[in-house]
């Protein structure tokens, strides 16, 4: 193994939940649980409640500071168009109408309903659908892939669904037909709605129990 492997770190760009939603996303994780009576699913804690933009991969530290300053581009700056195959090639950053910068006002999110991944009948993933301004979250996402690709191999594939993962089922205990039968009593809510301020660039690191988060970088939105 090279030292740039062994030392590399796994990151990953997300968008953090306001208080409200993840004080709702935590309540839904709470009452689910209760019917998992036989530890099927693998729940997601509070530091790990977040909206995944990119995933890196592993990057060696020293690439870290050029990340960053290429999402602080992504956010702040015009770069349109896009050199890049479909469908990068059909999004602009042209988020505002300066064209130039990315505003906490061009954004409005919401936790709208519980789902499972890929389906009810074998799912894999229990997540909270995100609606509200989701073409502007997808172009903020593609933006993000599309320029840390110049930098680090993205491990995202082409499509892009926004979404709060809750739990994932353990990969021992498939079917589990208490689940789909669950998800109803907590799926009648009044949608979570919020204006995210930023973006965040994070390190996972695998261990005992699940993974653990390390927030390396805040990128704040301008406001208004």
């Amino acid at each position: 193994m090279t030292r740039q492997s062994s030392t590399a770190l796994r990151l990953f760009v997300a968008m953090p939940l306001a208080q409200d939603a993840l004080a709702r996303a935590q309540a839904t994780i709470a009452a689910l649980r209760t019917a998992d009576t036989g530890g099927d699913i693998r729940w997601v804690r509070p530091e790990g409640l977040h909206i995944t933009l990119a995933f890196l991969g592993q990057v060696p530290p020293e690439a870290v500071p050029a990340v960053i300053d290429a999402l602080a581009e992504v956010i702040r700056h015009d770069r349109n168009p896009i050199s890049t195959p479909s469908p990068l090639d059909v999004y602009t950053l042209r988020f505002s109408p300066d064209g130039h910068s990315l505003r906490s006002r061009d954004l409005a999110l919401t936790l709208d309903a519980v789902e499972l991944f890929p389906g009810p009948q074998h799912p894999q993933v229990i997540w909270y659908r995100v609606g509200g301004s989701t073409a502007t979250l997808a172009r903020l996402a593609y933006a993000v892939r599309a320029s840390l690709s110049e930098i680090t191999p993205i491990t995202d594939g082409s499509s892009f669904r926004p979404h709060v993962t809750l739990g994932r089922v353990r990969s021992g205990k498939r079917p589990v037909p208490w689940l789909p039968e669950a998800l109803p009593d907590y799926d009648t809510r009044t949608p979570s709605t919020w204006t995210p301020d930023g973006i965040e660039l994070w390190r996972s690191e695998m261990g005992v129990g699940g993974s653990r988060y390390e927030p390396l970088a805040r990128l704040p939105f301008l406001e208004g």
